[in-house]
This record gives structure tokens, sequence and C-alpha cells, in this order.
């Protein structure tokens, strides 16, 4: 699990979060439902821009770099 890329932890998320009686009852509240699958959807959009800019900077980054990128990106995201 803990080799899993981003992508495949939030498949995994969706998946269960889309298992019918576990998605009725999180749907009871649509605040808690919207807030869930807009976070989903900006850590995605984070990783993706993350990716994009990497491939393009080449080797210039590091890993340690990288972390901090999205550790900062993720704090913007909670306070949105």
């Amino acid at each position: 699990m803990i080799n899993d890329t981003l992508y495949e932890r939030m498949n995994r998320i969706r998946d269960l979060i889309n298992i019918p009686c576990k998605q009725h009852i999180l749907l009871q509240d649509r605040v808690v439902w919207n807030a869930l699958c807009d976070s989903m959807d900006a850590i995605e959009d984070i990783e993706k821009v993350l990716e994009d800019y990497l491939k393009e900077e080449g080797d210039n980054f590091s890993r340690l770099s990288t972390k901090r990128i999205a550790q900062n990106s993720l704090r913007i995201v909670m306070l949105c």
C-alpha cells in the first residue's frame, strides 16, 4: 500500500464511497458528500499539475522538493 500511487489510492477511495450502502449513508449529508468529492478532485488536480511540472523540469527537482510542493498544495486546498 505504501508504494501505491496517489492515483491508485484515490481510485480505491472512490470505489469505497461508491458502494451503494456506504454512498447512501454519505449522501444523507450533501455538504459532506460534496466536500469529500471536491477534496478528492482537488488532490487529483494537484497531482496532475505536479506530474506535468516535473516532466518539464526533468531532474532539477529532488524528491524532497516535490514532497514540499505537494504538502504546500494540500495546505492550500484545505484552506479553501
